[in-house]
């Protein structure tokens, strides 16, 4: 089995167990899994959607989409969401501000965005003093830009404007 098979198969599992564990004794309830970005790390969710195997474990899952990582962190903590397929940078920032929450799996061991700039920077030390563009601040874009500046040795406090958010 490849990797990656192998990887979406545990997911399903993953996702499968925690919903049906939180609400086999309320088949009729419906479970709101909230997901947070068209890209590859979340198509396990609608493997598990469209093959309808929540459905064969007695649960009614709505899949909402939700624009950003912290909105749906925020759904979860007041109670909106029973489960979200989120980024892991989500859940660290809210765990160490003191959320109660867990996370059940990973899939992407990586950050997957890029930096994208004019063709006239060559070399992530040309940054110092520039503007940065990410979605959202506290998001993974964010963080993963700053820690790219800074396995540079580039402090994206102060070496560089500060960012943009959309």
């Amino acid at each position: 089995m490849s990797r990656r098979k192998a990887c979406i198969f545990l997911t399903v599992l993953t996702i499968s167990s925690i919903v049906t564990a939180s609400f086999s004794a309320l088949a009729q309830e419906k479970a709101r899994i909230g997901w947070t970005g068209i890209n590859p790390a979340a198509s396990p969710i609608w493997v598990v959607h469209e093959k309808g195997l929540l459905k064969k474990l007695g649960v009614n899952a709505e899949i909402i989409n939700i624009s950003s990582s912290p909105i749906a962190m925020q759904a979860l903590l007041a109670g909106e969401l029973d489960v979200i397929v989120s980024s892991v940078t989500t859940l660290v920032t809210s765990r160490l501000a003191g959320a109660d929450t867990i996370m059940a799996q990973t899939l992407v061991p990586t950050f997957v965005d890029h930096i994208v700039s004019l063709s006239s920077i060559t070399d992530l030390r040309q940054l110092i003093g520039k503007t940065g563009g990410v979605n959202r601040s506290g998001s993974t874009s964010d963080l993963g830009l700053r820690l790219a500046l800074r396995r540079v040795g580039i402090n994206p406090e102060k070496d560089t404007n500060n960012y943009y958010c959309r």
